[in-house]
């Protein structure tokens, strides 16, 4: 995954106004969780906490934005999109699949979670499937209610400084 793009993408995706990015994200920036995710706290030079776990079809990254809510992206090294909104379905395990807006931005595609029953299903996914005009892709996660939390705590952490 392009690191800076992905930065990019995650300061749009995390609403905040006006930000200047670092070139890259250094990888070193990155580091094992307990859960088997990797984690930043240095998202932009204005920090932002996300995890990223690597899929077999499709990467899973995860943040929290500033109202506290979780931001979900899916994301492969050889997509090559335009920005914009686009609709695309978001099933978790063997739940009824929903209609979710996306923005896309080079390799990314991200869609707010805010809150409610999807939270909670998100939180104990083993399966995130995505489905787009063309292709259906499918990410096996684990342990995201604790990744979830670990974030939320890194970005509080974050803002009371």
């Amino acid at each position: 995954m392009r690191l800076a793009l992905f930065s990019a993408t995650i300061a749009i995706a995390l609403g905040q106004a006006s930000i200047a990015l670092a070139d890259d994200l250094d990888p070193a920036e990155w580091h094992d969780t307990p859960y088997g995710w990797s984690m930043t706290e240095h998202l932009s030079d204005k920090g932002g906490c996300g995890a990223r776990l690597t899929g077999e079809q499709v990467d899973t990254l995860l943040m929290i934005n500033k109202h506290d809510h979780i931001i979900l992206a899916a994301g492969k090294s050889d997509w090559k999109m335009a920005t914009g909104q686009h609709e695309a379905s978001l099933q978790i395990d063997d739940n009824r699949p929903m209609t979710v807006i996306v923005t896309t931005l080079g390799n990314l595609v991200i869609t707010p979670i805010e809150g409610g029953d999807v939270e909670l299903q998100l939180r104990k996914a083993a399966v995130l499937q995505w489905g787009f005009p063309k292709t259906t892709l499918r990410a096996a996660v684990h342990d995201v209610g604790s990744v979830v939390d670990m974030l939320k705590d890194c970005t509080r952490k974050q803002h009371a400084n």
